[in-house]
């Protein structure tokens, strides 16, 4: 439906402008924490939340094989890592980009 294809697109904008992996490793910066506030703003609620929804399931895909029945990324380590990247995100319109990090 042409309302599923606005969401998807939703989606895709968000990752287009933020990198969950990278914000997991410290690598972005305050101002690209505003710039996915900005854009998720200007988005339906659902797609944000689907937003991070989906950059979990990107990073269970990481060096998955046919077959797997699990993911060979998400590790103990990782994800408590990938939770709390998680957790902060979802604090996103709530905090600054500072409290954040």
């Amino acid at each position: 439906t042409e309302e599923t294809s606005d969401l998807v697109a939703s989606i895709s904008e968000l990752h287009e402008s933020f990198v969950f992996g990278q914000f997991m490793q410290a690598e972005n910066t305050p101002l690209s924490l505003q710039i996915l506030r900005q854009r998720a703003a200007e988005q339906d609620e659902a797609a944000y939340k689907l937003f991070l929804f989906s950059a979990l399931g990107m990073l269970a895909g990481i060096g998955a094989t046919a077959g797997a029945t699990h993911s060979p990324f998400l590790t103990e380590g990782t994800t408590v890592t990938v939770l709390y990247s998680l957790q902060a995100l979802q604090k996103l319109q709530q905090r600054s980009s500072q409290e954040i990090y």
